[in-house]
């Protein structure tokens, strides 16, 4: 494999992971602005929470 090949494709997953990260973070931030009793609802932070703990 070139150099080249090898370059664009760690900078493309870069640019993936990128905008992975930014998606996730516009979503963590709408949902924490909704009103309190629909977050209740859904479980959040709790469920989030409770969710990015067990990842790790």
């Amino acid at each position: 494999m070139l150099f080249t090949d090898l370059f664009f494709d760690g900078w493309n997953q870069y640019l993936v992971n990128r905008r992975h990260q930014r998606v996730h973070r516009e979503t963590v931030e709408e949902i924490s602005a909704l009103p309190a009793h629909i977050r209740r609802d859904i479980g959040w932070p709790g469920a989030y929470e409770r969710q990015r703990a067990h990842r790790r």
